[in-house]
């Protein structure tokens, strides 16, 4: 829980009320910031976890998810945890429709999302999400630029505009190293997240 910016006050102690009373879990443990780390606090949150298990399960709070979230993310950290083409987990998936011979569990994305993702602390996310220059590497390299045209034709001008700094996207940004570096996120089929919130 971030320290509340002045005027803030009331709306945090909602929340830590609200934090001190879930119950349902192994274990519940709360930290509460004294001071104010605006956009850095979710960062130093991962940090963080990273640095005391190596691994993390991250929701955004406009996230509401499947009873079986926990336990396909957790099942997913371990499975794929020795497989460096596996980048991280995702919970959510859009609506697609599937043909009637698809009866998977899970498949292989370059697609990043971050409403609800598990990821490893070797696999380098807090060092991709801090750069901006994303646009300015698929640029310098013409094989690598058509390949993500091909992939996300809407990446390039996303990863423009996170050089511009007129966008700050991480799911951007993840998706082009996946890309770049020929890794991937599991998926299921059937989303365990939904958005309520939608920013």
């Amino acid at each position: 829980i971030d320290a509340p910016q002045p005027g803030d006050e009331k709306i945090v102690s909602v929340v830590r009320e609200y934090a001190n009373s879930i119950i349902g879990f192994k274990n519940v443990c709360i930290v509460d910031r004294k001071t104010n780390g605006a956009h850095r606090n979710g960062v130093l949150g991962i940090k963080q976890l990273f640095d005391e298990y190596g691994k993390c399960i991250i929701m955004e709070d406009d996230n509401k998810v499947s009873s079986q979230f926990l336990q396909y993310m957790n099942d997913a950290l371990e499975f794929y945890k020795d497989d460096k083409t596996i980048f991280g987990i995702n919970g959510f998936n859009p609506p697609i429709r599937y043909p009637d011979w698809f009866i998977h569990e899970f498949y292989k994305s370059k697609y990043f999302n971050a409403w609800g993702m598990a990821l490893w602390s070797d696999r380098g996310y807090l060092d991709i999400i801090d750069k901006n220059d994303q646009y300015l590497d698929a640029l310098s390299d013409r094989k690598l630029l058509k390949k993500v045209i091909r992939t996300h034709p809407k990446l390039i001008k996303a990863l423009k505009n996170i050089y511009d700094g007129t966008l700050n996207a991480g799911d951007y940004k993840i998706t082009f190293h996946l890309i770049k570096h020929g890794q991937f996120v599991i998926k299921p089929p059937q989303s365990f997240v939904e958005n309520i919130g939608h920013d």
